[in-house]
């Protein structure tokens, strides 16, 4: 019965394609795995590079790969932190990553603000929980960018702002990756918003909340002790990260930047 052999040919090819679907997925999610345990242990020897070189990997096989957007836009804004001389140029690379990321969400994209290519509430109300790693990092380059750049990082601000409205909506359980980033992000917001006057008291109060979040991250306190004088003498006071700590390197340079 032609029929039936029809039948049967297309149960066989479905089955081989979902088996090649499940396998891909598997080695997806192995290689995630993988990258984020090296990147855990980033501090001793290559495994941060490692790490990158892996999140490449699946960028190539995917070039929408949200998981690998986004910790790529982690990974950019780490290392322009250790580094002095090419800092800015990874933290626009990061921050592309990150923007690169948001255009994976189709009703994102399709409100954004085509003639200047900007972001609107439009386009920021689409994005679902899933694109909360890729708002964050997006959103810590930019405000990483406001503060290189000084006054004319108005526009960068403005998309931080409306990021920020949307984590809140969707909640600190959304991000995911590193607790204590979504409140340095607010306080750092507020520290740059009325820069060069004063920071409001909301921010000491949203850098406690990242220092209680995650209190191995010395970026927390070097930005504390920078925005209220009246701190620095507490900020790094009995700050002594437990080893091993992924942050080490970082803190190096932020503890030095710190005093």
């Amino acid at each position: 019965m032609p029929g039936a052999e029809a039948v049967l040919l297309a149960v066989l090819l479905i089955g081989c394609a979902l088996r090649t679907t499940s396998n891909v997925e598997a080695a997806r999610a192995r290689a995630l795995s993988e990258a984020d345990a090296l990147w855990a242990a980033r501090a001793e020897g290559d495994n941060l590079t490692q790490a990158v070189g892996l999140w490449m990997e699946l960028l190539a096989a995917d070039p929408d790969d949200p998981a690998a957007l986004a910790r790529l836009a982690r990974a950019e804004w780490t290392v322009g932190q250790l580094d002095p001389d090419g800092g800015l140029r990874r933290f626009e690379s990061g921050h592309d990553y990150g923007a690169r990321c948001l255009l994976g969400w189709p009703a994102f994209a399709a409100n954004l603000d085509a003639a200047r290519y900007r972001m609107t509430a439009e386009a920021v109300a689409e994005l679902p929980g899933s694109a909360a790693a890729c708002a964050l990092w997006t959103a810590v380059g930019g405000l990483t960018l406001a503060g290189a750049r000084g006054p004319g990082a108005a526009l960068d601000l403005t998309d931080v702002a409306l990021l920020l409205d949307r984590l809140r909506a969707l909640g600190p359980e959304a991000v995911g990756l590193d607790p204590g980033f979504l409140a340095w992000a607010e306080a750092r917001y507020l520290v740059l918003s009325v820069a060069p006057g004063p920071p409001p008291p909301e921010a000491r109060a949203h850098f406690a909340e990242a220092i209680a979040a995650d209190p191995e991250v010395g970026l927390f306190r070097r930005d504390l002790a920078a925005a209220f004088p009246d701190a620095r003498g507490v900020a790094f006071d009995g700050f002594g990260p437990t080893a091993p700590n992924g942050w080490a390197r970082e803190n190096a340079v932020w503890v030095g930047q710190g005093e």
